[in-house]
């Protein structure tokens, strides 16, 4: 098994959707990773829909 799935089983285990940076670094677990960037700083996220349609990652401990 992979770090990579570790991640993603882990997230699914925590009913996350994804991670996020900030506000303009997120990816769901359907493409998970795409930067392939390190993940120390990254949050599980919730996706959700704005005003716009637009999906934006909302950092769990965020929730409301």
């Amino acid at each position: 098994m992979t770090v990579r799935e570790i991640v993603i089983e882990k997230l699914r285990e925590l009913g996350a959707d994804g991670l996020c940076y900030d506000d303009e670094c997120g990816c769901g677990l359907g493409n998970f990773m795409p930067c392939e960037g390190g993940l120390a700083d990254c949050v599980p996220v919730k996706i959700s829909i704005d005003k716009y349609g637009e999906e934006i990652f909302v950092p769990m401990e965020e929730e409301k």
